[in-house]
Parts: structure tokens; sequence; C-alpha cells
């Protein structure tokens, strides 16, 4: 909603954005009016501007791991492969993740904590080549 008013200093007209929330309705209004009641909703500047990592694009030519970046609190069957290796196995980095079917190239994972976290999954080539994917765990 726009806010328009007059600087009580300057007289200068400044116009400013908020957030509001109908709270209630005045069921005596007039006809064709509707009189409402508002509160705000205060704006969250820090959260207004931050801007959400974009999900890392891996160059096709290196090795990589492919699956989402970013999964939900109890997601079960999350399916992760490699690219550009033949075989090898992978691992995770929190107790707070299982490992539940794991092939040479594949793994499919669940999650098993409640709160938002992040953790490492790495796959290690038979050659001893290391490959990495940080995975963040969003709450609902």
């Amino acid at each position: 909603m726009k806010l328009t008013y007059e600087d009580a200093e300057t007289g200068e007209l400044l116009e400013e954005w908020h957030n509001w929330k109908v709270v209630a309705t005045d069921k005596y209004s007039e006809e064709r009016i509707m009189e409402v009641y508002l509160d705000e909703w205060y704006d969250n500047e820090a959260e207004d501007a931050s801007i959400p990592p974009a999900e890392e694009i891996p160059d096709l030519m290196t090795p990589h791991i492919e699956g989402p970046a970013s999964v939900n609190v109890y997601d079960e069957n999350l399916s992760y492969s490699i690219v550009g290796f033949k075989q090898g196995s992978f691992t995770v980095s929190s107790s707070k993740v299982k490992i539940d079917k794991m092939t040479d190239s594949s793994c499919v994972l669940s999650i098993l904590a409640g709160k938002a976290f992040s953790f490492t999954l790495t796959f290690v080539a038979e050659s001893g080549d290391k490959v990495e994917k940080v995975i963040t765990v969003k709450p609902f």
C-alpha cells in the first residue's frame, strides 16, 4: 500500500510503500463504502533485501553430482548421480542424513532431521578423486 504524506519540516511530498493486513471490517459502513481496520505488517528490510542464492550450474565438461541442491526436512527418495566417473562410493557429512541405496554411480538419500541445516555429499572415485556437492535442507 502506498502511503503519501508531507514532510513536517520541509513540506516535501513523500511516498512510502508499506504492507498492511486487514484486521476487521465495519459491517455498518455506508452503501458502496467499506471501512476496514488495518494493522501494519512490519516491513523486514533485511529479509526483503536478501536474494536467495542461485543454484550452482555445474560445468558439464567436469565431473559433478547431479541432483537437487536444496531439499526439505524429512524428504525421502532423493536421487543423486555422478557424472564423469564410472565407479566409486558416496558419503555424507551429517548423521542427520541416511543413504538408503547406493550403486557405483548413484545414491538415494533420506533426511532424518526436522530442522534446517546443510551437509556435503561426497563421491570418491576408485582413482581417489573426490567430487562434492553442498546440499541445503530447508524447513517447511
